[in-house]
């Protein structure tokens, strides 16, 4: 879903995981545009960047963070996933298996974005998902991290593709 403002602020939400918010230069001045958040101020300063709604600035990054958490219950698991999930417990099988569901991101279909956008990390991001996800009951642990490229593309370079099919997070 994407929403725009009447003052060109467009919102991008998949309707499960991923907003991307992009506004105009416009509001980086006058007293109705003033923006503050995790991503900054928006005001091209950076040592005002790490404040919270109170102004208060900060030097950890970790602790400006926390500043902004909407709801403190939620914590997130200091421990990280397993290497990758394994039916079988054949760890490098499963490694083989992210890496061969991930490698679509490297192929023609994204190719398009790769001159704007580097793949390698949202690649990362891909098998790290696929290794944290039941792939065998799951088709679609390839998807957040695909579109989340597929946006940034189009969002940040005007290069829109088509890569949902049948097979892959189907359309």
């Amino acid at each position: 879903m994407i929403v725009k403002s009447s003052e060109d602020a467009l919102v991008y939400f998949d309707g499960k995981s991923d907003i991307i918010i992009k506004v105009p230069d416009t509001f980086k001045t006058g007293p109705d545009h003033e923006l503050l958040g995790l991503c900054g101020s928006y005001d091209d300063d950076k040592s005002n960047d790490f404040a919270d709604l109170t102004g208060t600035l900060y030097n950890d990054i970790n602790t400006f963070a926390k500043t902004w958490q909407a709801d403190l219950t939620c914590v997130r698991d200091p421990k990280p996933p397993g290497p990758c999930f394994s039916p079988d417990n054949n760890l490098a099988a499963a490694y083989d298996e992210a890496e061969r569901r991930c490698s679509l991101i490297e192929g023609p279909t994204f190719s398009p974005c790769h001159k704007f956008l580097p793949f390698k990390p949202y690649k990362e991001m891909c098998m790290s998902d696929v290794c944290a996800c039941n792939y065998t009951a799951r088709d679609d642990c390839v998807c957040d991290a695909l579109a989340l490229y597929s946006r940034m593309c189009a969002v940040k370079y005007n290069v829109t593709l088509s890569w949902r099919s049948s097979f892959v997070c189907r359309k």
